[in-house]
């Protein structure tokens, strides 16, 4: 999963976050970024109203945190949180 997160377009930075919040590898803008680790186990705790559990029980398997110019997508899987630090360039709405 590592190998394919890197290969996400527009790729600013990753973390791999085991379930007990420790930071497994990161790269790029992420690298090192244990605060951003905390916060990001933070949200997913308060979203799913608790612990991630080793059986599986999670009540969802992704979330994005979208800002002005780049966004957070965040996977559970396998027993790891895998974040990608995207840019983020929303497009116009056409108007008919």
């Amino acid at each position: 999963m590592a190998q394919i997160i890197e290969k996400i377009p527009d790729i600013l930075g990753t973390l791999v976050i085991n379930e007990d919040g420790a930071v497994i590898s990161s790269t790029g803008e992420l690298q090192n970024e244990e605060h951003a680790a905390k916060s990001v186990m933070s949200m997913l705790q308060a979203s799913s109203r608790g612990q991630l559990t080793s059986d599986g029980s999670q009540q969802f398997k992704r979330m994005s945190v979208v800002f002005d110019t780049f966004m957070y997508v965040v996977t559970l899987s396998n027993k790891r949180v895998y974040v990608a630090k995207r840019g983020y360039n929303p497009q116009e709405p056409v108007l008919a």
